[in-house]
């Protein structure tokens, strides 16, 4: 893992974490996500958070949309990012707070509306 990384060190993190994924690295995938939750830019964590929710890592997701909550209180896509990740985790009630607290945060948003 740590010499994947290095390698990659130019790569986006959701890059990195969609080859991961794709490669079946599980334990890699959760290790370069604990990396992102500590030093990764907004912009990195949200494209790390991305990557995992597409990359059938929902629980990955989950945490890295909650460390940006931390970090961007008010980023409505981040709160959706939180309830769409639970969502995947079949946890609809949990999921409903953080879709309330996006549409709070952006009530014109139509895609907050609808739950995409």
């Amino acid at each position: 893992m740590r010499e994947e990384v290095a390698a990659d060190g130019a790569d986006a993190p959701g890059t990195v974490l969609r080859r991961l994924l794709a490669d079946g690295d599980r334990s890699a995938a959760v290790e370069y996500v604990a990396l992102q939750l500590k030093h990764a830019s907004a912009a990195a964590l949200a494209d790390a958070a991305l990557a995992c929710l597409d990359g059938g890592a929902p629980d990955l997701a989950e945490a890295a949309f909650r460390a940006l909550t931390l970090r961007e209180p008010t980023a409505a896509s981040a709160h959706r990012g939180v309830a769409l990740s639970l969502m995947r985790l079949r946890r609809p009630a949990e999921a409903a707070e953080s879709w309330r607290r996006a549409i709070a945060l952006s009530p014109r948003d139509a895609a907050l509306h609808t739950g995409r």
